[in-house]
């Protein structure tokens, strides 16, 4: 009895250290996403994030103004996806700022999704000139899920 126990430990050893990469990959998994072009009649010119899980908050963030000019906004099955945004707020026009998504991940072990994204450094303005800005934005669609969604933002140096 005593070699049979030795044995089943020594095997669940074994199982448990080939399990412990399994484990750590389930900690923090990709979550597959789509970035969506710019969109024109976006009235969002504050510094924030949002989750869009619903027509009407997703409509929300469009000038009505604008539909006649730019069409309405894009079509989201929101049964099976959401949109989660990230807003910067005014940025010069000039050259051509984006915002990087890192990673879209969903933490199990804290039951929620991780979105990191990259700001942007403003470039000085050259030379004397009337400041112009546009908003900086960037849209991601993410399937369904009822879990909180965290932003991480990640300065550039």
């Amino acid at each position: 009895m005593g070699n049979l126990i030795r044995t089943l430990f020594v095997v669940f050893s074994a199982l448990i250290s080939t399990m412990s990469p399994v484990l750590a990959a389930d900690y923090a998994r990709d979550i597959p996403y789509q970035k969506l072009e710019s969109i024109y009649g976006v009235n969002v010119g504050d510094k924030r994030q949002v989750v869009f899980r619903d027509d009407v908050t997703w409509n929300s963030i469009f000038y009505k103004e604008s539909y006649g000019v730019y069409g309405p906004p894009p079509k989201i099955n929101f049964r099976e996806n959401m949109v989660a945004g990230i807003f910067l707020g005014g940025y010069p026009v000039g050259r051509k700022y984006e915002i990087p998504i890192l990673s879209v991940k969903e933490n199990v072990r804290n039951k929620k999704i991780v979105i990191s994204y990259k700001v942007p450094k403003v470039d000085p303005p050259e030379g004397i000139s009337l400041p112009s800005f546009t908003t900086l934005y960037t849209l991601v669609v993410i399937p369904a899920s009822g879990k909180n969604v965290e932003f991480v933002e990640v300065k550039e140096e």
